[in-house]
This record gives structure tokens, sequence and C-alpha cells, in this order.
């Protein structure tokens, strides 16, 4: 099963069942093998990690379980990507380990930081979700403090939660500087670009998933500079593909009428869309490297 480090193949269903539970390693390179086969499994959603813990052999669990969860990392794009996904798992990498001893010392040595707990930091940020602060407050209040970026999809998930929970005016409430600066900075990545879309999307999903409702938040967003028409454009040809992806991509704009189109169709023709927004921006950009000279 495990060829070796060159050699990475997912696992099977029955490998999973029927073969994973009675392995045993006479050392560690070859637990860590297995732990990136089935980080790799995990990412081809063969089997998700939650599920497969129950499977991990007894022998080398500690070595297996880190060596999953830092493969993952590198999988998914990095520490907040991996910090999200253990959190929607319900997977407490702590509590699992068999060897308690050392334990932040040994997710130190995967690259595993992001997972160590941080319980006042947690507190504190929920403190602040619960003061329901308009946005520009909480931006100013994450960065008193100096919140890690694996947090940002809390933060991200919490305003977005607050928008369709209430039945916001997009035109009000993404219509101020404090909404560029919050998003400036939680999208700090390339891959906070897309990340950001999911957490408009999911939370759009889990609140309400009505027709005509993303497109209005879009354009407000594009127009105030806080998101590009770019980002939107990778979210959709690199989007995680979940069930509120796939249906926001089919929502419906202008319901009902002669002129009804799918959100996908919008994505697809916004740059036709958005053209005078794009020549300002790129008009800017000339600006600012004629005055570098």
């Amino acid at each position: 099963m495990c060829r070796g480090s060159q050699d990475i193949e997912k696992l099977t269903d029955e490998q999973i069942q029927h073969v994973l539970p009675k392995c045993e390693f006479s050392d560690e390179g070859e637990a860590k093998v297995l732990g990136e086969i089935l980080a790799v499994t995990i990412f081809n959603r063969i089997i998700e990690l939650g599920n497969l813990l129950e499977f991990l052999p007894e022998t080398s669990f500690d070595v297996i379980l880190l060596s999953i969860l830092q493969n993952l990392r590198k999988r998914l794009g990095g520490d907040s990507q991996l910090f999200n996904y253990v959190n929607e798992e319900n997977v407490s990498v702590f509590t699992l380990l068999h060897d308690q001893n050392n334990k932040e010392d040994r997710l130190m040595k995967y690259e595993l930081e992001c997972l160590i707990p941080k319980d006042d930091l947690q507190n504190a940020l929920e403190n602040i979700f619960n003061q329901k602060y308009s946005l520009d407050i909480l931006y100013e209040e994450c960065k008193k403090l100096n919140v890690p970026e694996q947090f940002f999809p809390q933060i991200m998930a919490y305003f977005f939660d607050d928008f369709f929970a209430n039945n916001q005016d997009p035109n009000v409430y993404f219509n101020h500087e404090a909404v560029s600066d919050l998003i400036v900075y939680l999208t700090p990545s390339d891959d906070s670009v897309v990340q950001i879309i999911d957490a408009a999307v999911e939370s759009w999903y889990k609140n309400s998933h009505k027709n005509d409702v993303l497109v209005p938040i879009f354009e407000t967003l594009i127009r105030n500079r806080a998101v590009h028409v770019s980002w939107l454009q990778e979210w959709q040809n690199e989007g995680k593909g979940s069930e509120a992806t796939q249906a926001a991509l089919v929502s419906k704009i202008m319901a009902g009428t002669e002129d009804e189109l799918m959100f996908t169709t919008w994505i697809m023709e916004i740059e036709t869309i958005f053209a005078d927004i794009i020549e300002e921006d790129e008009e800017f950009e000339e600006g600012e490297d004629d005055n570098q000279w």
C-alpha cells in the first residue's frame, strides 16, 4: 500500500476499511509516507478526516495523523485552509494524540502551529462578535488583537451571516470605506480571495439561498473596490464545488423576466459588465507606475 514518497497514490474505500487498520510499521518513515497517501485520499474526497480516524492503525497513530495534517496543509493551500477544514470536521488534534507529552513541540515540528489551541484569542474574538460591532469597528478590533490568518474564515463568516440573517441592504451594509479596508485585511494571499467569495456564498446558502441576492452584493463590492472582478472568475474556476457553490452558480438573476440568467452566466460576462471599473483601475495602475520613475 505504501510504495514510497515518489509514488503517492490515493487509497480505495476497501483499502481504508479492511487493510489500513491492520497496518504495522517498523520505522517512522513508513508511517509518514502513509500519512502523505492518506492526505491525497482526503484531498480527492474519497473520505473525510473525521470519518478516517476510526480506521487509522493504533501503532504509529500519532505520526500518521500528524503526517496527514502536514501534507493536507500543503494541498489545501496553507494554515487558514487547514484550520478551517479541521474545525469543519470537528477534529481536536490535541485530544486525539495518544502521547499527550510535548504536544505543542510535536505540532510545531510538523508545521502545524495553526492547530495549537489559542483559547484566549478565540474567546476574545467571540466577544467581539457578540458585541455586534459595525464593520469599521470590527476591523479595528481585529487589528488590535493581531488575529492570525487561520481565524480569518470566522471573521468572514461572521459579517456575511450578519448581513444575510438580518436581510440587510447591500448598498448600505457594504458601501463604505471600512468594507474595502476589512476585505484587504482578510485577503493577504491569492488563496484567500477565493476563500472570501466562498464565505459569502456559504452564508447565502445557509441563510436564504434566494434568487436575485448575490449579484447586488458583488456589484456593490466591486464598485467600491473591495472585491475585484478577477476574484469571482477565479472562484468560478477554482472553487471547492460544495453544495452552496453549485446552488449559487445556478441561482437566477432577474428571475421570471425575459432577461433572466444564471449567476454563472453573469460571472462569464463580468468583464463586459464592469468594463468601466477595469479601465479605471488599469489607468490608475499605469499612473502609479509612471510616478515611480
